[in-house]
């Protein structure tokens, strides 16, 4: 008798490629989506013909096995023929079968092969790095690196502060914005710095620096898995020059810096602007060793007619001499400017 005896000849290894995700590394805070291509001229295994492994980087542990489902190819197909989601939140009752643990934040790595009808494994095994990252950054700014209002005067300011990422994938950008809505990315990642221009014609979208005042820095701060901080909120004072004074005599001239003369009581109009805002105003009188002051009420405004000057006594009369009068304007911003005159008494008549 003739005996027979099949002899199956395959001597091409299994095909195998991952087209997602793209590269050899993938850093994540969502599931994982892995799709490719799976063929074998002879034929690949019935079932489980494409295997997923996922491994814990640091210890080589076994986390997740699975083996998708895979259209048959004896060449390779025009499109992906097999995918797998890999999900990181956990799935099942634990203590239970099919029970799958989370994955939690940290590094990962995945091997993909092929296995055709004989069991020859396709090469090589294709290996995907991936780091899970589900944690916010951080990013912060110091007070003292706020602007002062003196500091704000010029045309630009250097903002910075710090981001981190501790055990993440480290912080890709950082961005900031004084509205919450136009974000610019700043200089530097873990110690950054934006330089903000308050010149008008240069502001940045945001056009924020038109007009002054209390105004807000936020920052955020995104890692490399997209993962976005909370917003850090700090506030500062945009004021851009000192407040404005001026003493004018009773018929509106102008007085400041510049010595006049009375010949008994007299009235003085005194005016502050700022265009931040005034704050309060005081008049000051000094005549030798007497010195009086008065805080004004600018409820109704900041152009205010002191009468009965120079300030005295009850039932007093009017000293001749030089009486000199500061008038102190203090912005909203705290900023402060101080002008002057002296007004003469001269109660006497010339002599012809």
């Amino acid at each position: 008798a003739t005996a027979k005896r099949t002899v199956i000849y395959d001597k091409a290894v299994p095909q195998l490629k991952v087209t997602s995700p793209n590269g050899n590394s993938l850093v994540t805070k969502t599931d994982i989506q892995l799709g490719g291509k799976a063929w074998d001229s002879y034929g690949l295994k019935e079932s489980g013909s494409v295997q997923i492994v996922v491994k814990d980087s640091s210890t080589g542990a076994v986390k997740r096995t699975y083996t998708p489902a895979v259209t048959v190819a004896t060449s390779e197909p025009e499109s992906d023929n097999w995918n797998q989601t890999i999900k990181l939140a956990a799935s099942g009752t634990a203590g239970q079968a099919g029970y799958e643990s989370a994955l939690t934040d940290g590094m990962y790595t995945i091997e993909i092969k092929a296995i055709d009808k004989v069991g020859k494994i396709s090469n090589p095994v294709v290996t995907k790095s991936v780091q899970i990252d589900t944690i916010a950054p951080t990013v912060s700014v110091k007070d003292e690196d706020m602007p002062t209002t003196l500091q704000t005067e010029g045309t630009n300011f250097n903002f910075k502060g710090t981001a981190s990422d501790e055990n993440g994938s480290e912080v890709k950008k950082v961005e900031i914005s004084f509205d919450n809505q136009n974000w610019q990315q700043a200089v530097g990642t873990d110690s950054w710095s934006y330089r903000s221009i308050f010149a008008e014609e240069k502001v940045a979208e945001e056009k924020v620096f038109e007009t002054e005042g209390q105004k807000t820095l936020y920052v955020k701060a995104t890692d490399n898995a997209g993962n976005v901080s909370s917003s850090c909120k700090k506030t500062f004072t945009f004021d851009k020059a000192y407040p404005v004074g001026k003493i004018k005599d009773s018929s509106g001239i102008d007085k400041t810096n510049s010595p006049f003369f009375e010949g008994g009581e007299f009235s003085l109009i005194l005016e502050g602007t700022d265009s931040y805002g005034v704050s309060s105003m005081k008049l000051i009188q000094k005549n030798g060793e007497d010195k009086r002051e008065q805080t004004l009420d600018i409820s109704a405004g900041t152009v205010k007619t002191v009468s009965g000057l120079p300030w005295r006594n009850a039932n007093e009369e009017v000293q001749t001499g030089a009486y000199e009068y500061s008038l102190v304007i203090t912005d909203k911003a705290g900023k402060t400017t101080t002008v002057s005159t002296t007004v003469s008494i001269d109660k006497t008549a010339p002599v012809v």
